[in-house]
């Protein structure tokens, strides 16, 4: 039966009720929407931006993009030898932040290497940089 042939209190709580549904909608939505990342803290950028296979042209390779976040994680524990929490404090981050970092970051280093990829590496609006003779979390000069 269309809206036409209800009567007047059945049209009126038909609307109530939908305008009420999409309320539950929109609440609901809200409620399951991401939150932005936290911001990390970072060294710096690297040097170099994108490293690739000696003798190939870059139009030719796959790319594999590695997050500054990533690389930070890759060098306060694979080069400077931290403990994840220890990285963590020093990122701003959670130690299961850092776990989650340095597996997708080794295994994406893995796949460019295996593979003949070129990694590029990309930054993001929640990275920070550091301020290079003050320690973020420490507050005073080194």
């Amino acid at each position: 039966m269309d809206i036409h042939h209800q009567r007047p209190e059945e049209r009126r709580l038909l609307k109530k009720s939908t305008e009420r549904s999409a309320q539950d909608n929109s609440s609901q939505y809200n409620s399951y929407m991401p939150r932005s990342p936290k911001p990390r803290w970072c060294q710096g950028p690297p040097p170099q931006r994108v490293y690739k296979p000696a003798g190939v042209p870059l139009g030719q390779l796959n790319q594999v993009v590695l997050g500054l976040d990533e690389l930070e994680a890759l060098r306060l524990c694979d080069l400077l030898g931290l403990s994840q929490e220890e990285a963590g404090g020093r990122m701003g981050v959670s130690r299961g932040t850092v776990q989650r970092l340095l597996s997708s970051a080794r295994a994406k280093v893995a796949d460019a290497l295996v593979h003949g990829k070129a990694i590029t590496i990309a930054g993001a609006d929640y990275i920070r940089f550091a301020h290079p003779r003050r320690h973020r979390f420490r507050g005073g000069a080194a």
